[in-house]
């Protein structure tokens, strides 16, 4: 057994040891290029695919939800945000 995140999981190598009757199958919630799913996992009858739901409890939602609703009146009060996310290709 593997937890980790999609990052951590070498996707062609995942691919090669499930056809290759290596690893006898996997369950994916998150890839490394989200939200693209590499088309050979789709194709295999020994990988289950899921939308990535791990955090999905009552308590982590609503932490959720209100740190959107904290990093929103933050941006209308001073145009800054607790959690800025960086663009795609740009330094941090």
């Amino acid at each position: 057994m593997n937890i980790a995140r999609g990052s951590v999981v070498e996707e062609p190598a995942l691919v090669d040891a499930l056809v290759g009757g290596r690893l006898a199958g996997a369950a994916l919630d998150v890839f490394a290029d989200e939200p693209y799913v590499p088309p050979a996992l789709h194709d295999l009858d020994t990988v289950l695919l899921l939308p990535h739901i791990a955090s999905a409890t009552r308590e982590t939602r609503e932490a959720m939800g209100d740190l959107a609703f904290r990093n929103l009146r933050r941006f209308m009060s001073d145009g800054t945000l607790l959690t800025p996310v960086p663009a795609p290709g740009s330094s941090r």
